[in-house]
């Protein structure tokens, strides 16, 4: 069986043949790359006992490795050492010469030479700073030096979440197939640690993970600019054309001075009757409907995601 590295700025690989997958041979074969390549900052490994024993924990701690582990049944995680896995057993298959151990270097020599389609350059220019020399070198000997700069690639958006935020997670056990929990915490770019309802603690990738949004009971009318229209309750404008409506308890033909009206005043009520009253048309003005619209809302493509 093989043990696979590979370093995710320059894609170099490095494959080791192990008799056992323990802690002990796994951490032999490590410190034996890291004397060579260096100390890396993050080691992404699956959920191999070995690699969850307290030898490899021990080992990682003391040279200040920060160990994240893939989520579990989503190989995609760690997919480039799981892509590299597919491509050594390939090639493998197709080589007849030589025992494995010729095979497996043969594989190795090539993968490093040969230029990344996703950098552009082959993985020995962007560790080493140079292109090492092979059997093709000769085709073009004295050849100027060149530098290539690394080619970078735009990633691909994904989705995020934050500490609290309500998700739905994959359950891969009996009952539901999604479960509800709030995520506790960021691990990495792609994997959170959600807490169910139950007060279970899982690991899940972002594949495995769904907004949830509860929708409340107060739902707001939108106009056509997406807005919210301001609807006034309809209590208040009866209430208000029920005191302007009032009549008055003052007779129009008794004057001030307790005497009978005069002329003048009796020319002004009639005036005043003929004009319309402002409190009538209020009163005849119809109280104003919430307007629904008759549109049909349909579901954005970008929010399948989302939960309702």
């Amino acid at each position: 069986m093989f043990l696979i590295l590979v370093d995710s700025y320059s894609k170099w690989v490095e494959a080791e043949l192990v008799s056992s997958t323990n802690g002990e041979s796994s951490v032999k074969v490590l410190r034996r790359l890291f004397a060579t390549h260096g100390i890396p900052r993050i080691l992404v490994s699956d959920n191999g006992s070995g690699f969850a024993g307290e030898t490899f924990k021990e080992f990682l701690a003391k040279n200040g490795i920060r160990h994240v582990f893939s989520a579990p049944y989503h190989p995609a995680s760690n997919g480039q050492a799981e892509i590299m896995v597919k491509k050594i057993k390939n090639s493998l298959k197709l080589m007849k010469k030589g025992d494995t151990e010729t095979q497996l270097r043969r594989i190795l020599f090539k993968d490093h030479i040969t230029p990344s389609s996703s950098t552009g350059s082959a993985p020995s220019e962007l560790l080493f700073g140079r292109r090492l020399r092979s059997a093709l070198t000769l085709l073009r000997p004295e050849l100027p030096p060149r530098t290539r700069a690394c080619v970078s690639v735009p990633e691909k958006p994904t989705r995020a979440f934050r500490i609290g935020d309500p998700v739905l997670a994959r359950n891969f056990g009996r009952g539901e197939h999604w479960l509800h929990g709030t995520v506790i915490e960021v691990k990495g770019n792609t994997d959170y640690l959600v807490q169910l309802e139950s007060g279970v603690s899982v690991h899940r990738h972002v594949d495995q993970m769904k907004f949830h949004h509860t929708r409340t009971d107060t739902a707001l009318e939108l106009d056509d600019d997406n807005e919210p229209a301001v609807v006034e309750a309809p209590d208040e404008r009866v209430e208000a054309s029920m005191q302007l409506n009032e009549p008055s308890s003052v007779d129009p033909s008794v004057s001030d001075n307790g005497g009978p009206a005069s002329v003048t005043e009796a020319v002004d009520n009639e005036t005043a009757a003929a004009a319309p009253d402002p409190t009538a048309v209020i009163a005849d003005t119809p109280t104003a409907e919430v307007r629904r619209s008759g549109r049909v809302r349909r579901a954005n493509v970008r929010l399948k995601d989302y939960v309702w």
